[in-house]
């Protein structure tokens, strides 16, 4: 059965950390494809300063354009409402069958995940990949989980990737001040920035 990593987030924008995250994790864990999809009404988020899914969704596509194993999807942008992520994996499990879904995220967000709406369907329903954050270890990112790790130990893989500390709230403020972003996002994505003037470049 084909092996597909889910990469969600707002992507805004997209920067090389989630890129190496989704190599890093597509190798170890054995994936065939990695798709990345960038939410449309994120739940944890304010998304009244969000950029325009078109926009997000174009970087995100350009981003990963020449990687013969990533794909985007529109799933969330599509959909109305808050992009739950346990909503998304269903959808995506009912439109892609037969597959077998993996669930990327970081050691960061595993800290909140029992803040999300229905965190214990998403880890019955689906395979869960935790990928280290700068910061966090591989055991800290199990013991954030605690007694929810243990009851779904055998559906989750815990990942160390390398410690890249790009934020895209950084990336869109050194925008704004006129600052250079080279490197910290794909040259073909610092053109669609400048040439869309996205975040007032």
């Amino acid at each position: 059965m084909k092996r597909v990593g889910v990469l969600g987030g707002t992507f805004d924008p997209i920067h090389v950390g989630h890129l190496i995250v989704a190599e890093s994790v597509r190798v170890q864990a054995n994936l065939d494809q990695v798709l990345f999809v960038p939410a449309g009404i994120p739940p944890h988020k304010d998304a009244r300063g969000l950029t325009s899914g078109w926009d997000r969704y174009m970087m995100t596509a350009l981003a990963i354009a020449d990687h013969p194993h990533f794909r985007v999807s529109r799933v969330d942008l599509e959909r109305s409402g808050p992009s739950y992520t346990v909503d998304t994996l269903a959808q995506l499990n009912r439109e892609l069958a037969p597959v077998e879904l993996y669930f990327i995220m970081g050691s960061d967000s595993l800290a909140q995940l029992m803040t999300w709406f229905r965190p214990d369907r998403l880890l019955i329903e689906n395979r869960v990949i935790v990928a280290t954050r700068p910061g966090w270890t591989l055991a800290s990112a199990r013991d954030g989980l605690g007694a929810l790790y243990e009851a779904h130990a055998d559906r989750i893989q815990l990942v160390e990737v390398p410690g890249i500390d790009v934020a895209s709230r950084e990336i869109r403020g050194r925008v704004r001040q006129g600052a250079s972003i080279r490197y910290l996002v794909p040259d073909v994505v610092l053109r669609y920035i400048e040439a869309h003037e996205v975040y007032g470049a």
